[in-house]
């Protein structure tokens, strides 16, 4: 006799059929994706983490049909661009002047 589908004296075995076949997870989510060194340079990240800051920026800002109707947000995010253009000259800048002493 079935009652609304519910059975309280269901086994285990019935849950996983229930609910599927139990998970197993390696000790990386990756999947098979060599390991990274560990290892990066602080400077070298900095610049990477810059990067991908101000390409997620432009693709914002492309993304926006009008600017006027969202301002704020462009603002932001044209203020944020700016601001990581102008750390990548200071660095260049402070490279190079390194480099000629």
């Amino acid at each position: 006799m079935k009652s609304n589908g519910l059975n309280h004296n269901s086994t285990k075995e019935d849950d996983d059929d229930m609910f599927g076949a139990p998970r197993s997870y390696t000790a990386s989510f990756c999947g098979n994706r060599p390991n990274r060194p560990t290892m990066i340079s602080a400077k070298y990240r900095q610049k990477e983490e810059r990067r991908k800051v101000l390409k997620i920026s432009i693709n914002k800002l492309k993304k926006i049909e009008d600017p006027e109707s969202s301002l704020r947000r462009s603002v932001l995010i044209n203020n944020t661009m700016r601001k990581l253009q102008r750390e990548s000259r200071e660095e260049k800048l402070s490279k190079q002047q390194s480099y000629r002493c």
